[in-house]
């Protein structure tokens, strides 16, 4: 056979080897964008805009739903016993997928047998904001205002074992006495 003939049945047999192959449409029915945090906070956000984007595309229904809850667990473990069919996804953060399992002995759910990664789909920096009055305009001048107030300041986090709890990180500072308030709503906190 010469390259020529060879490379016309290859064309032929192409098209055929990948119709055998392609699975079903999808998606086939809405999606469920399960978000493990308070609606209005970042992760919210993002996700509205995603599933939008996503709802054109796919000409389906995406609906983005809220399911808040220790440190990201509640909503994790709802997609994570989800039926593994594709609709139902889960968009979080870092907390319920890598810092949880190194603070918590027991999860509802095995990150690595029960979810599949797909992508990363952005990245949410944590920041620190402060009031405007304390005149402060780095890390290292609040540290000296925390060390010359001690018990006097707080800061507000989303929980106890959040990745705004562990990433403060003030009590590992010597003489430093900055006090956690814990609010889960960080729709509430962003908006002051």
């Amino acid at each position: 056979m010469n390259l020529k003939a060879w490379l016309l049945s290859g064309s032929l047999i192409f098209p055929f080897a990948t119709d055998a192959g392609q699975d079903k449409p999808y998606p086939v029915r809405p999606i469920r964008l399960i978000v493990p945090s308070p609606a209005g906070g970042g992760v919210d956000m993002l996700a509205r805009f995603i599933g939008q984007g996503l709802t054109e595309q796919w000409h389906q229904q995406v609906v983005v739903d809220a399911r808040p809850g220790a440190t990201g667990i509640i909503g994790t473990s709802i997609a994570a016993k989800a039926a593994p069919d594709g609709h139902t996804l889960l968009l979080a953060w870092v907390a319920p997928l890598a810092v949880n399992p190194g603070l918590y002995s027991k999860l509802p759910y095995d990150i690595h047998r029960d979810l599949s990664p797909i992508m990363r789909v952005a990245t949410i920096p944590n920041i620190l904001v402060v009031n405007p009055s304390l005149n402060v305009a780095s890390v290292k001048d609040f540290i000296v205002l925390a060390k010359a107030k001690p018990g006097q300041l707080n800061y507000v986090s989303s929980g106890i074992g959040s990745l705004s709890h562990l990433a403060a990180g003030f009590r590992q500072i010597p003489s430093v006495r900055v006090g956690q308030v814990a609010q889960g709503d960080q729709g509430h906190r962003h908006s002051g």
